[in-house]
């Protein structure tokens, strides 16, 4: 049994309690939404146990349908007013969840394409290196190339420095060769002429001396 009589006035006075500590608008929380909700079922369940025991009580009266049916609108008006009450609270929390909800998501995407762009720097600049490097072996290899090519050719005119003063030896010694053979075959023919010169000086001696 209840304290007070439970009147109408005292059904309607249990949702008008919620009101005052949660007005309409006034749910911007999870926190005052679940509080509200926790005391709108716990007023509602109040609210309909009075509601029972008025009714039970109206068939004591005179006028038993009249007060049934203020007790029925009592009840039905405050559970109507709690009831609006928790579609606040639920529709703030299935908001915010949605708001948080899209926040997450929004945040994945940010990151997902923060790491999306990450990668494809860090893809850009391996590209980049790849092609400096790549460039780099074709100077060096070019380089090598060139200093091959001049290597190769300071050897080819070193060869053909080193023939020609072959050559040149050569063609030198054999021109002494044969001037050496020239000039001892004019010795023998320069002794000849002298051998040939005496030989017939002498025989104009001999002629001489034989004449009377």
């Amino acid at each position: 049994m209840h304290a007070n009589p439970i009147t109408p006035e005292l059904i309607r006075a249990q949702a008008d309690r919620v009101e005052q500590i949660f007005p309409p608008g006034s749910v911007t929380s999870f926190e005052r939404a679940d509080a509200a909700l926790a005391q709108a079922q716990s007023a509602s369940l109040r609210i309909e146990w009075m509601g029972y025991d008025l009714e039970v009580a109206c068939y004591q009266r005179f006028f038993t349908q009249s007060c049934l049916n203020e007790v029925k609108a009592s009840v039905r008006d405050s559970l109507h007013k709690l009831r609006s009450l928790e579609i606040e609270a639920e529709q703030f929390k299935r908001f915010e969840r949605d708001r948080q909800n899209e926040q997450e998501r929004q945040r994945k995407i940010n990151q997902a394409e923060r790491e999306a762009a990450a990668l494809s720097q860090e893809y850009e600049q391996r590209q980049r290196e790849f092609v400096q490097r790549q460039e780099q072996a074709q100077r060096e290899l070019a380089e090598q190339d060139a200093r091959a090519i001049e290597r190769a050719a300071a050897a080819e005119k070193e060869r053909a420095r080193r023939s020609a003063r072959s050559s040149e030896l050569e063609a030198r010694q054999r021109a002494e060769a044969l001037a050496e053979v020239e000039r001892q075959q004019n010795v023998r023919a320069f002794e000849q002429k002298q051998k040939e010169a005496l030989e017939r000086q002498k025989k104009m001696q001999d002629k001489k001396k034989s004449k009377p």
